[in-house]
């Protein structure tokens, strides 16, 4: 069984120096203390990924405050509960949890933090519900974009004629507003397969 320990700071935060403190204090190793600054620019917890990819059944993970572990309840009682279910354990300080310990108080405690999880989760729907409601009555399309046959078929015909490679034309007809290729070259290969057919170009 090992115990790491997790820190995490924002550039408005100057309390690193007292989250180790605590962790050390606790008998966390300097060296296991795993520790994430996040910035408008990089809200990748890469020390956190790191250290959830290494702990094992029995381990235990020290934070100062539960809310080191995710940025709203829902998302702190999901990890949680997933690293229990894996036999890992969270131990946080301040608030005087440690589910690697068995005890009626911390079930209890969880059971709450389950139920306001849930709760939180159903205000944010209610919240957004009205807006996207009001955005779709101004003509605002959700969700990706479908992709015409138009499309597909103009990039058909482009990758027939030759010079140009399936990967160079996703490329040119871009992505979505998700981020997303506007084609993709599983579907591609699926419309260049079946225009050859219908085209007797087999």
């Amino acid at each position: 069984m090992a115990s790491y320990g997790y820190v995490r700071i924002s550039t408005k935060q100057q309390d690193l120096p007292i989250q180790i403190a605590a962790l050390l204090k606790s008998g966390v190793d300097a060296e296991e203390i795993y520790t994430d600054m996040i910035t408008g620019s990089n809200a990748d917890r890469t020390s956190l990924k790191e250290l959830l990819s290494l702990v094992e059944k029995g381990d235990v993970i020290v934070v100062k405050k539960l809310d080191r572990l995710g940025n709203s309840l829902s998302q702190v009682t999901n990890l949680v509960n997933n690293l229990a279910a894996k036999g890992v354990g969270i131990k946080a300080i301040d608030d005087d949890i440690d589910t690697s310990v068995d005890s009626p108080m911390t079930k209890a405690m969880f059971h709450l933090l389950t139920m306001f999880s849930e709760m939180e989760r159903n205000f944010i729907v209610e919240r957004t519900k009205p807006a996207i409601e009001v955005a779709r009555q101004k003509g605002v399309k959700f969700g990706r974009p479908k992709v015409g046959n138009e499309m597909y078929e103009k990039a058909v015909k482009e990758y027939l004629a030759g010079g140009i490679t399936t990967k160079e034309l996703i490329k040119k007809y871009g992505k979505d507003s998700n981020g997303k290729d506007y084609i993709t070259e599983a579907t591609l290969y699926r419309r260049l397969k079946e225009y050859k057919k219908e085209n007797g170009l087999d």
